[in-house]
């Protein structure tokens, strides 16, 4: 059962997240109207799978994290053999009446299982390397597909976890000059033309911008357009032209800022602020050390999804192809958020009232 505190962040969280699917249709109805239905049955879906994911104990959810997460690194493969390839990535798998993006399902149940496998703390090295091969492997796959950004979203899980697990300092310094060695290699060995040019447009936005530095450039205009209290509903320029690319999925932010102004821009941003809010309190009433990591590893995830989104839409940071939580166009980025937080609302029911559990201090 929820603490009477609990049970009142999980009230907020429920009305962000409605809140959230009524921004997300409404500006949809006016950027995409064919994304409409689809992405309505998705939050229909997606509550659906919340309510369900949260009944399930989580002493259930940990004993089938590791099972689970061996089946996504099974749906991983797949992709490569049965997948489609669209814009030169293979990310999805169809399923007739639609297709489904494994990466995106497999982000909670990544961060549960490495949360499950750090326990409450990463010290010995067999352990270490253990949760490492779990970690490296999903994350890798994905890199490959390639989806770069969702890569760095599972690497974040990651570090997060470990990070909040307690592991020795000299190991922590270790494992950040082996991320600066792969970080190099990949730089000029795994990275292909087109994800080096977008961050080369982004250094230098002037000298490409008519080819790879066209996405970033007019995602700015249609921020800037904007103002402050934006063009109306179905008069965005940017958008309603064409000359936004993918309005609807990877810069939907800058739709609902060409649209609604700055006061929309604002107003998601505090919804944001609001839903980390939540789960911050309900992290810091856990019960149990695996909770409390799951809930910072969620949080983590969430969040740097959310920064990179809105930071490549406003040209603070390079182009890569995420999705705005909760809001952009795409049924498996809905349902996998709202297991996500599904998870969460299970974890939360082993809190107790005054309960802290220590861990990193600056946790």
């Amino acid at each position: 059962m929820y603490t009477r505190e609990v049970k009142q962040s999980v009230l907020v969280l429920l009305g962000t997240l409605f809140l959230f699917s009524l921004i997300s249709l409404l500006v949809l109805s006016s950027v995409s109207p064919q994304s409409l239905w689809s992405q309505a049955i998705a939050f229909l879906i997606g509550g659906v799978v919340l309510y369900m994911s949260a009944r399930l104990p989580f002493s259930a959810w940990k004993k089938l994290a590791i099972p689970l997460l061996l089946s996504v690194i099974f749906l991983f493969l797949l992709t490569f053999i049965l997948g489609k390839t669209t814009k030169g990535s293979t990310r999805w798998i169809s399923l007739g009446i639609g297709q489904f993006q494994p990466s995106q399902f497999g982000k909670p149940i990544y961060a549960l299982a490495l949360t499950v496998l750090a326990g409450a703390s990463l010290k010995k090295p067999r352990k270490i390397m253990k949760f490492l091969g779990y970690a490296l492997v999903p994350a890798g796959l994905v890199f490959f597909q390639p989806d770069l950004g969702t890569a760095v979203i599972y690497i974040t899980i990651a570090g997060a976890v470990i990070l909040a697990s307690d592991m020795p300092v000299q190991y922590l310094l270790g494992l950040l000059v082996v991320c600066v060695v792969l970080g190099t290699l990949s730089w000029f060995v795994v990275l292909r033309d087109y994800q080096r040019q977008r961050i080369y447009s982004f250094v230098h936005p002037d000298q490409n911008a008519l080819h790879a530095g066209y996405n970033a450039r007019q995602a700015m205009i249609a921020v800037g357009s904007g103002k402050i209290f934006g063009r109306g509903l179905g008069h965005g320029i940017q958008s309603g032209l064409k000359f936004l690319p993918e309005k609807h999925t990877d810069f939907f932010f800058s739709s609902i800022s060409e649209e609604l102004g700055l006061i929309g821009g604002g107003i998601v941003l505090v919804l944001y602020g609001m839903l980390f809010s939540v789960l911050h309190r309900i992290m810091h009433t856990a019960r149990d050390p695996v909770s409390k990591i799951f809930m910072f590893a969620l949080i983590s995830g969430l969040f740097a999804q959310t920064a990179i989104n809105i930071g490549m839409n406003i040209g603070l940071l390079p182009i890569t192809g995420i999705t705005l939580p909760l809001l952009s166009f795409g049924g498996s980025s809905v349902v996998s958020t709202c297991l996500f937080l599904g998870i969460a609302s299970s974890a939360a029911k082993t809190a107790k009232p005054g309960s802290v559990v220590e861990f990193r201090s600056f946790l």
